[in-house]
């Protein structure tokens, strides 16, 4: 296999890309593209890598591969029927470096010649502050129709009521636009205009590394707005908000903390709220096998989403799923919780498996198609 080295136009890596890190992506003689490399919440993209749903319509949609496997070496498969996405490994899967296991696609990328665009000095700062998705290659409109459908691999080896993973979910861009200096370490964790120091970020590597030795937290997205997920053997669909926005209230400083509550153990339709007051409304839930959710057959979602601003707060929320031969089902509908940032960098969406803790099952997802428009 020829080895491809890649340009140094890493996005998320804290040290330049070296010679010895290189990706490898090629399509064998079924069609199938495939590649090992290294990808940890690090942006890594070679046009050989990149897979295109439904070419030449307007449907046409690009994703590309992102996460991690073992200790930071992604390997996975995509099929021209789809890409099936499997985390290995899983005593692994949460890294020494404190990322998150992962294997997913996002249609929400900067090329390299995108990223060559910006300025010498944003490109250090986004290299420093992980800052990878703000400007992204076809962003997400504030009112979107996405249909996706998605394979769930429930198999003895790997049963489903083991399963503890996000499959899909729609995730807040991180600003990075302000940060907060506590006045005393104690505050370290609960810094905010009462006990530490707000600043603007001067989006600059060197000031942004010397901000983080004194202490300083920068805003950053932790729960998505909206997630399809897996918990002891239920499927559900899980709303977040944090109502704030840098650009229009220069003092609000939202944390990089979340509304961490069990998941399973809030009633559907209720809405809890944290002290930080960012919130968490399980929209739907239901065992998997005994509702319209199904293993091991495509299922087809769709999501109409209309995100709100600070300038309208109105939103709404359609989620809709389809099972083989069936009539598709209303999983919401015409939803106003409290939802997203309120901010004008609106979620974008990957599918894949997304895995929080460290548990030994391994989650096996397919993603067959993925259609989106505005509306």
């Amino acid at each position: 296999m020829k080895r491809i080295v890649l340009p140094c136009l890493l996005l998320g890596a804290v040290a330049p890309l070296h010679a010895a890190e290189v990706a490898e992506c090629r399509v064998d003689g079924a069609r199938r593209l495939f590649g090992n490399y290294n990808a940890v919440q690090e942006q890594v993209y070679h046009r050989n890598c990149v897979r295109y749903f439904r070419p030449g319509t307007r449907w046409e949609v690009q994703v590309v591969p992102i996460g991690n496997n073992g200790m930071g070496k992604t390997s996975r498969y995509s099929f021209h029927q789809g890409l099936r996405l499997q985390l290995f490994g899983a005593q692994d899967n949460t890294l020494a470096n404190g990322k998150r296991g992962r294997q997913e696609v996002s249609n929400c990328f900067l090329t390299p010649a995108e990223f060559g665009k910006l300025s010498s000095q944003e490109q250090a700062f986004r290299e420093a502050a992980h800052d990878i998705y703000r400007g992204c290659a076809q962003k997400s409109p504030r009112q979107i129709d996405l249909a996706f459908t998605l394979r769930f691999n429930d198999s003895p080896s790997a049963p489903y009521t083991n399963w503890d993973a996000i499959v899909a979910q729609f995730h807040a861009v991180d600003d990075k636009d302000l940060y907060c200096k506590p006045h005393s370490t104690r505050d370290a964790n609960t810094c905010n205009q009462n006990s530490g120091e707000i600043g603007r970020s001067p989006r600059n590597a060197q000031a942004y590394n010397d901000l983080i030795k004194q202490g300083a937290r920068f805003e950053g997205s932790v729960q998505p707005p909206l997630s399809f997920r897996f918990k002891d053997g239920y499927f559900s669909l899980v709303a977040t908000s944090s109502l704030t926005d840098a650009h229009n209230q220069p003092t609000q400083y939202s944390d990089a903390t979340g509304c961490n509550v069990r998941v399973n153990t809030v009633r559907v339709g209720e809405t809890r709220r944290c002290d930080n007051g960012k919130t968490v409304t399980v929209l739907y839930r239901e065992k998997l096998g005994e509702g319209v959710i199904r293993a091991n057959v495509p299922m087809v979602f769709r999501v109409r989403v209309k995100w709100p601003t600070l300038q309208d707060t109105t939103s709404s929320l359609t989620v809709m799923a389809t099972p083989p031969s069936g009539r598709s089902v209303d999983l919401v509908r015409d939803s106003i919780v409290p939802l997203g940032s309120h901010n004008d960098q609106f979620p974008y969406f990957k599918a894949g498996v997304y895995r929080q803790n460290g548990n030994t099952t391994p989650v096996s997802v397919d993603v067959v198609d993925l259609l989106q428009q505005a509306f």
